[in-house]
This record gives structure tokens, sequence and C-alpha cells, in this order.
């Protein structure tokens, strides 16, 4: 497990890098991913050779960290963003 000195700068990159692997149809003008609408998400949830894994994995190393309030709502955010995308891939699977 990394040792996470500065809470706020893991999450800020973290949610860099989940952005960066989200469909171009998510990302709108407002700099937020977009939840409305149809998005294929193969790519996300099949991503690299551990798969999603690599996403949990990296929440659980955030939240280990996690000592502020205001760390949790970010936090919380992106597990709310993940869990998102889950649900959604898996109506748009079947």
């Amino acid at each position: 497990m990394p040792t996470i000195t500065d809470v706020s700068d893991y999450g800020n990159k973290w949610v860099a890098w989940w952005s960066a692997m989200q469909p171009k149809s998510r990302h709108g003008g407002t700099g937020d991913l977009s939840r409305d609408g149809n998005h294929n998400f193969d790519d996300v949830v099949l991503r690299g050779p551990n798969g999603f894994l690599n996403i949990i994995k990296s929440l659980f190393w955030w939240r280990e960290a996690v000592k502020s309030d205001s760390d949790m709502v970010e936090w919380q955010g992106a597990v709310s963003d993940v869990l998102w995308v889950l649900k959604a891939h898996t109506c748009h699977s079947t």
C-alpha cells in the first residue's frame, strides 16, 4: 500500500485519472462528468490486466488516508461516480 502524505493531491490526481478513462460522451463543457445519456463503459470496466480491481484498490488506498471531513466528501463523490458507472455498465450490457 502506498504512503499518501497529501490526501487532497492524491484525490485530485485520482479524479483526473478516472476522468481520463471515461468515454468522451461523459465529458461536457462544465468539466464535470455527465450522468445523462447512454455511454459505453467497456473500456473503463475492462481496463488493464487487473480490470476494475485497480480502480477499487486505488479507492481503498485513498480512503485509508482520509482524515478530514472535506477529504471524505471528495472520496465519497468518487465512490458514488464509480458505483454509477458500474450500474450503468450493467444496465447497458444486459
